[in-house]
């Protein structure tokens, strides 16, 4: 397996998918992972994987001049994992973005965070009605999933309150400030 015929096919398995999934990134890093047996270890794994990210990395950034390979802190990991049998797999892990703010809370039936039902553990019961919850909905909800929707995020936002806030409180004046995620 040559080392220049897999960093090409990196280099057009990663582009295809932050083409595909429209990623926004400025900076990226790529990441090879080998399972035992795929490359022959006879001393020249490292040397043979190494090859293989920095010809990915040349690559992408030859395709991508607005982009820049970093080794600190990118804001998108390409993990490039070659299986026995030729599979391939690409895991992506993008930089989380994390937006601040300030709510007023005037309920004092709204919780800050989402309540599981206590009785059935989010799987749904009688009790809370099929929904899993225990309440409708929360701050965290109101505020993270039109964001997440915005930056079209996966999986679910999650607030970091300044302060644990009880059900019954509100949240007046200038507000509480919340970072989410």
């Amino acid at each position: 397996m040559e080392p220049e015929q897999v960093a090409a096919d990196l280099a057009a398995t990663v582009r295809e998918r932050a083409e595909k999934e429209r990623f926004e990134f400025a900076t990226f890093q790529v990441g090879l992972h080998v399972d035992e047996g795929v490359v022959p270890r006879d001393g020249f794994q490292e040397a043979w994987a190494a090859k293989v990210r920095a010809l990915g990395s040349e690559a992408l950034a030859a395709s991508w001049p607005e982009r820049q390979a970093v080794l600190r802190d990118p804001d998108a990991i390409f993990i490039y994992t070659l299986r026995s049998r030729g599979r391939r797999e690409l895991a992506v892990r993008l930089r989380p973005i994390l937006v601040y703010g300030r709510y007023r809370k005037l309920s004092r039936e709204l919780p800050q965070t989402r309540f599981t039902c206590r009785r059935c553990r989010g799987s749904g019961c009688r009790k809370c009605g099929r929904s899993g919850r225990q309440y409708a909905l929360s701050v965290e909800e109101l505020i993270g999933l039109p964001l997440a929707q915005s930056f079209r995020a996966a999986g679910r936002p999650i607030l970091h309150g300044m302060g644990r806030e009880d059900l019954d409180a509100r949240a007046l004046g200038r507000g509480r400030p919340f970072v989410v995620e």
